[in-house]
């Protein structure tokens, strides 16, 4: 007898039809929730499920209907899970697909979270089943296929868009919000390809180049689009000297999220920002919050606030060159020597060493994100002369003691090299 695992308790179904708080509370169309691997059945419980809606681990359903990914003649299947809550004698549609297989070879089977499983008589269920059945009485609209064109979670407009199936092709041109929509595909593996004159599909896990459409089914696809336009420039010193293997960042402004770069300058000093969408940005070093280098963050032209920097403007087909970013006078090198001990005042090895991510503004600095006390209970980094950096340190447990963690130490400029003295404390 085939077996439907449910995986996620949370989802599991309910007397009402299944909403948990994660799902989108606007759900798809029917037909977009048919996949290759869809099973979709009309089942009525009959063992082991209560009569009061209690948590249970099975549930026997008999196959009152069956639509998609049923094998045929099977009259009933088993539904698992941890915390199961169906009612004996009541109908359910179940919404579930096939994983794959497990460590023994048999199907896996999985309910589709966020998934149309649920009272047949409740909302979305009802509405998936009165879909599925038009679909299996031949009455449902033809299959459609939805294509949305991106660029690092941006919609590209005006992209060419090419559907091609059983030796047919169709080509839509993408609205101003970067989709397409093709009404009566015809059922079957659909090949999408795309040109746009200043944007280049990006064939890879993002992009679904190959759709397989079922009848009736309105499924959607992604295409992932990169821009063909550059940023390149040379990064100096105070005195003018290139200066090579510097990390750098290419960070949107705007009032939400926007698409980010970043790039290393090469051994003559110059970098490349590749494939860089269309809007205005910060050009900078260690701009992230996660930001992990020696340096404040430093803006082009060679600031180190925002108020004094100068955005860098990227418009569309037009790449940006000649940019000169020089680094500001932070001093010469500085060896910082980093000294762990426990409540005892005995030394501690294999303690990180970290740097406070939520430090903000021009004294944010970073000794190294790999920094790890030694045999001795010690580590030692190079910083600079005139930057200030804030650092404790921190060791997990994974035994079942506390973790251990010291209060933030604060290393201010200074010409001399620094010697700092952490305690580890239990974290309770």
């Amino acid at each position: 007898m085939q077996r439907i695992v449910i995986l996620m308790a949370a989802l599991a179904l309910c007397p009402n039809a299944m909403q948990a708080q994660m799902c989108d509370p606007n759900p798809p169309p029917p037909c977009a929730r048919l996949h290759p691997h869809s099973i979709f059945f009309l089942g009525t419980v009959i063992d082991t499920g209560t009569d009061d809606g209690k948590p249970v681990h099975s549930a026997r359903f008999h196959i009152d209907e069956a639509f998609l990914g049923i094998a045929n003649g099977q009259s009933e299947i088993v539904v698992e899970s941890n915390s199961l809550r169906v009612v004996k004698g009541v109908t359910y549609l179940i919404d579930a697909f096939h994983r794959g297989k497990d460590e023994q070879g048999n199907d896996w089977i999985d309910l589709t979270t966020c998934g149309a499983s649920g009272e047949s008589t409740q909302e979305p269920a009802a509405a998936v089943l009165r879909f599925l059945r038009d679909r299996a009485a031949g009455t449902a609209p033809p299959a459609s296929l939805g294509v949305f064109a991106f660029d690092n979670g941006r919609h590209v407009p005006g992209v060419t868009i090419t559907a091609s199936s059983g030796g047919k092709s169709a080509v839509l041109q993408a609205s101003s919000i970067g989709t397409a929509m093709f009404r009566g595909i015809e059922p079957g593996v659909v090949e999408l390809s795309a040109t746009h004159p200043h944007y280049h599909l990006e064939i890879g896990p993002l992009t679904d180049s190959r759709v397989e459409v079922l009848p009736a089914a309105c499924p959607t696809a992604l295409l992932e689009f990169r821009a063909d336009t550059t940023v390149t420039g040379l990064m100096v010193d105070a005195n003018g000297q290139p200066i090579p293997y510097f990390d750098l960042d290419l960070i949107s402004i705007s009032s939400g999220p926007g698409p980010g770069f970043s790039t290393r300058t090469g051994a003559d000093g110059k970098f490349t920002f590749t494939s860089v969408s269309p809007g205005t940005f910060w050009l900078g070093a260690n701009l992230t919050w996660y930001g992990s280098m020696d340096v404040p963050p430093t803006y082009f032209p060679g600031k180190l606030t925002q108020t004094d920097a100068v955005p860098v403007v990227v418009k569309l087909g037009e790449s940006v060159s000649g940019l000169r970013f020089t680094k500001p006078d932070f001093g010469s090198d500085r060896t910082v020597r980093v000294c762990v001990v426990d409540e005892a005042g005995a030394p501690v090895p294999a303690v990180r060493i970290l740097n406070p991510h939520d430090t903000e503004g021009p004294r944010r600095a970073s000794l190294g994100e790999t920094l790890m006390t030694d045999e001795t209970g010690c580590a030692t980094a190079t910083g600079y002369t005139k930057v200030q950096y804030s650092i404790r340190a921190s060791k997990r447990s994974y035994t079942g003691d506390p973790s251990r963690s010291s209060d933030y130490v604060v290393i201010e400029p200074g010409d001399q090299p620094a010697e700092v003295r952490l305690m580890l404390k239990a974290i309770r």
